[in-house]
C-alpha cells in the first residue's frame, strides 16, 4: 500500500515493496506471474499509481493488479491503461489472462464507498461467462477481498455482498483450483465454494491476527511478506507457502 510514507502503516511502504520486488527477481527459477491483490495505493491518487509502476518496473515477470477498497478505478485505469489487460471501458476491472498453462482471472470486488467487498449481479454474470469460456482449463481466481470469513472480526465485519452467490458459482466450476486475495494483511487459509482460498501477508505492515489475539484493530511491525504458489500439472494441485521478505 502506497504512498511512500503512511503513518497509519508505521513505515516506508514503498521501500518494503521494493524489497519484495528484489526478492522475486532473485528467485531461481523466477515466477511466471506476479498477482497484486489490491490496495495498490492509500488514497487512490494518480501519483501513487505512477509510483507503483516505478516500483514494479524492475520485475522481469509480468505483474497483474486488481483494485482494493483503498483504490480508485479511474486513476488506476489512467495510469495502468496501457498494460494491455485492464478493460478500457468504465466500470469494474475484471479480466482474464490466457497465456499461461494456468488461466488467471482477476475479479474486481471493490464496493465504492465501503471497506467491504462485493460480487455484484453484473460481476457474477461476467465471471460465469468467463469461466464458461474455458471449462476444462485450470484456473486461479484472484481478488482483493477474501471470499470467506477469516476469523479477524473487525475485517469480517465489513461484509461481502453477494458472497453466497459467488461461492455457489465457484462450486459449479471445478476448473477453479485456487483463490487468492489480500485485504487482511495476514495469511489465512480456508475454502470457498469447495476450493482452497488463501490470503497473503502484506508487503506493507501486518494486521494483528485477531483469530488468535483478541484485541482491537491494530497494525504490527513485522517483515513484509508474500505468497508463492507452484502448479503441478501432473497432479492438478497447487503447493503454496507464505514467506517473509528479507531485508
Amino acid at each position: 500500500m502506497l504512498p511512500t510514507q503512511s503513518p497509519r502503516l508505521l513505515g516506508d511502504t514503498s521501500a518494503a515493496l521494493g524489497r519484495a520486488v528484489r526478492f522475486l527477481e532473485n528467485l531461481s527459477p523466477r515466477a511466471d506471474a506476479v498477482l497484486v491483490t489490491g490496495d495498490l495505493a492509500h488514497y487512490g491518487r494518480p501519483g501513487e499509481y505512477a509510483r507503483l509502476r516505478e516500483l514494479l518496473a524492475p520485475l522481469s515477470t509480468p505483474a497483474f493488479v486488481v483494485p482494493g477498497n483503498h483504490d480508485r478505478r479511474e486513476a488506476l485505469r489512467a495510469v495502468f491503461g496501457d498494460v494491455g489487460y485492464l478493460p478500457a471501458h468504465d466500470g469494474p476491472l475484471h479480466y482474464a489472462i490466457d497465456r499461461f498453462p494456468v488461466r488467471l482471472i482477476g475479479f474486481d470486488t471493490r464496493r465504492p464507498g465501503f471497506a467491504g467487498g462485493a460480487a455484484t449481479p453484473d460481476g457474477l454474470a461476467w465471471l460465469a461467462r468467463t469461466l464458461a469460456d474455458a471449462p476444462k482449463q485450470a484456473t486461479v481466481l484472484f481478488m482483493h477481498h477474501p471470499p470467506f470469513h477469516t476469523g479477524i472480526v473487525y475485517m469480517d465485519a465489513h461484509g461481502f455482498v453477494g458472497l453466497s452467490e459467488l461461492q455457489t458459482l465457484i462450486a459449479c466450476n471445478p476448473q477453479v483450483r485456487l483463490i487468492l486475495s489480500g485485504h487482511v494483511h495476514r495469511d489465512v487459509v480456508s475454502t470457498s465454494g469447495g476450493v482452497v482460498a488463501r490470503t497473503s501477508r502484506s508487503t506493507a505492515r501486518q494486521l494483528v491476527p485477531e483469530l488468535f489475539e483478541r484485541r482491537p484493530f491494530w497494525i504490527r511491525i513485522e517483515q513484509p511478506g508474500l505468497g508463492l504458489h507452484i502448479w503441478d500439472e501432473r497432479t492438478g494441485l497447487f503447493t503454496s507457502r507464505n514467506v517473509n521478505v528479507p531485508g
